[in-house]
């Protein structure tokens, strides 16, 4: 049994090892899906802007060194039994930090955005005040001893929800595309009912065949990609888009694709959706950063969920992307934050 707790790096056995063996250091030059991991919980963690060749490399290159040295020397990581300074290698304490991290934000983000819809709507809780939640979840400052609505707050805890949760639904999906693989080999196991969950909602947002899964594993590939693309975005500055605050009836928008111009957040965001609607409003204007529209060239605009039909529909639609995320996380698997009249 590992010792990692967070849901990122836990039953990882390249990072359950450097939790426990120091001839298990993950170092430069190294490659696979768990130098992925840590790269994503720098950029979660310390907003650390990585070169894509690394990212879309998996590699840990000249930019995650500089990243992990960073976070270390903001830490004050050293094993002072044979070191004076941070190095850049992640061993038995930098994967104990990054870890208890990861597990408090993911916790965060879970705590912040746990309710379970049943039906759809238009928000999750009007006002944005679930019942049941602290104060810092729902997006609201305390005043002089009572709650006051906080609008950069709302904003900023959309943004980290959004953030979290994508990398949760990427760790989901990484693991139902190794279970897949695993049915077929010799000894192969069935799916568990995590994982066929998993498939499950994938199946419904993204129009593949939850009976046919190697067949989907393209797709759910091509949907990973454009998570993981989503992560990675960042100014020319290297940091997330901004959120912005305008007057107007749209819940948030996407005016230029350039990430410096950021999302204009409309008064609907602020006033009527709450915070699973947030979270996953910032995360669809997100895709749209990348080109993805709302379900492909015939159908780009606002789009009727019926209306999108095929596989590359499903992944040309910010709304299918984002709430397949939100299905994945949210508790119980029942999420439909910011669906229309009619959906």
């Amino acid at each position: 049994m590992g010792i990692l707790k967070s849901k990122l790096f836990k039953g990882d056995p390249k990072l359950e090892a450097c939790a426990v063996s120091d001839p298990a250091h993950v170092t430069p030059g190294t490659r696979g899906n768990h130098v992925s991991k840590i790269q994503e919980a720098l950029f979660l963690l310390d907003n650390a802007s990585l070169p894509t060749n690394e990212l879309g490399m998996s590699l840990y290159g000249p930019g995650t060194a500089a990243a992990v040295l960073a976070y270390k020397k903001k830490r004050n990581i050293i094993n002072r039994s044979y070191q004076t300074q941070a190095d850049n290698i992640v061993g038995k304490m930098t994967i104990a930090a990054l870890d208890k991290e990861m597990f408090e934000l993911e916790n965060k983000a879970l705590s912040a955005n746990s309710c379970v819809l049943t039906q759809a709507c238009p928000c999750d809780v009007k006002g944005g005040v679930p019942a049941r939640q602290g104060i810092a979840a729902t997006g609201l400052a305390l005043v002089g001893g009572r709650p006051q609505d906080d609008d950069d707050l709302k904003m900023q805890l959309a943004l980290q929800a959004s953030r979290s949760t994508l990398q949760m639904a990427i760790t989901a999906l990484i693991g139902l595309q190794q279970a897949i693989t695993r049915q077929k080999l010799p000894f192969g196991k069935p799916l568990s009912a995590e994982e066929q969950r998993v498939l499950n909602a994938a199946a419904k947002w993204l129009n593949i065949n939850a009976a046919s899964p190697v067949l989907a594993l393209p797709t759910i590939a091509a949907a990973v990609s454009l998570m993981q693309r989503n992560i990675a975005i960042r100014t020319s500055k290297g940091v997330p888009p901004p959120l912005k605050r305008v007057s107007g009836t749209f819940h948030a928008r996407v005016v230029d694709p350039n990430p410096d111009t950021g999302v204009e957040c409309g008064d609907p965001f602020f006033n009527i959706d709450g915070p699973n609607c947030r979270r996953d409003v910032i995360t669809h204007e997100f895709f749209h950063f990348l080109g993805v529209k709302h379900g492909g060239s015939s159908l780009d605009g606002p789009t009727i969920r019926g209306n999108i039909k095929t596989t590359a529909q499903a992944l040309d639609s910010a709304d299918n992307l984002a709430q397949l995320v939100a299905e994945i996380v949210t508790p119980g698997g029942k999420t439909d934050a910011c669906a229309r009249a009619g959906e």
